[in-house]
Formats: structure tokens, sequence, C-alpha cells
């Protein structure tokens, strides 16, 4: 059962009663083969889609739980942290790898045409594009604006969360 609870996050065990209603022994349950489910308010297992047991008839250890009901093994919250550390990390060498400057909108006083866009765009991403680029000053024509969007990595505690995953 310690096992279980360790590799699983849960280990049950069917609670076998004696004619006056006592516990006398313990049967344990397969975790993998266990489903916990409340119906009509009321806490129920389900072993093997074939045998439904109430809360009191079985002796169920919860490891860490974010539902109250089950919980999740060490292995899978270790893989989860993993996961979002090394999603972070890909949007961080993504992110800085252009440059740390959020993205942004050019606007026109008035029609460009498809051309235009294309030229604008690629002069653009040439002037500010890359690590050497970050913070150049950019050159607009003919009373376009720049209006930056988004959250650079700071307003979105990027940083904080990384120190979080080395942690965690």
């Amino acid at each position: 059962m310690a096992a279980n609870l360790v590799l699983h996050g849960n280990s049950y065990a069917k609670i076998e009663m004696n004619g006056a209603g006592r516990p006398v022994s313990l049967t344990p349950l397969n975790p993998l083969l266990v489903e916990v489910k409340i119906v009509d308010g009321e806490k129920v297992y389900i072993f093997d889609k074939k045998h439904t047991y109430l809360d009191y008839e079985v002796l169920h250890f919860v490891g860490l739980s974010f539902n109250g009901l089950t919980g999740k093994s060490p292995i899978t919250v270790a893989r989860e942290a993993v996961a979002i550390g090394l999603a972070a990390q890909e949007y961080g060498a993504r992110f800085y790898s252009n440059g740390p400057n959020a993205g942004g909108v050019i606007t026109a006083p008035g029609r460009l045409n498809t051309e235009v866009v294309k030229r604008l765009r690629e002069s653009w991403n040439r002037a500010q594009s890359g690590n050497s680029n970050s913070h150049s000053t950019a050159i607009l024509e003919e009373g376009m604006k720049y209006e930056k969007i988004g959250l650079d990595p700071e307003a979105a505690q990027f940083l904080q969360s990384r120190k979080f995953q080395v942690n965690e």
C-alpha cells in the first residue's frame, strides 16, 4: 500500500467486516483499477468497473491532492514541473532570440497597399530582430505610429516563474 501511494498518489484497501460490522482485514486494491466519484453527494469507489463500494467500506490514503478526491503521484507532479520548466525555457529562448522587446502594431494614417506592407514589415524586422538590435531606434514614415502590445517578461513575472521552477 505504501508503494501504491508513492507510485500512484493513492492507496486503497477494501475493509472486510465481520457479522458484527467490525473490521477484520484489509484487502489492497489496485489503484489503477479504482475510480473515485461523488454520486448523490456520497463518495463511492468503483473497482474494476464491476464493484461499487461506499466510502466507509474502503480505506483510502491520498497523496498530494488538488481535487480532494484523489492524489497525484510524486512522479506525475515532478514530470509536470519539468514540463512547465521546459516550456518556460523554450518560451524564453524564442523571446530573447529576437531581442527582449514585446510585439507591437504599426499604424498608418491611410491605407497601405500589399507591397508597401511587405516592405515595411521586412524593414522593421531587419532593424529590430536579434539581441544586437534590441532597443534600437525605429524610424517610421509619413505619420506612422508604433504601439506596443502584450506584456514584457517582467510584467508577466516571467523571471519569477523561472526561479519558482528551479525551486519546484
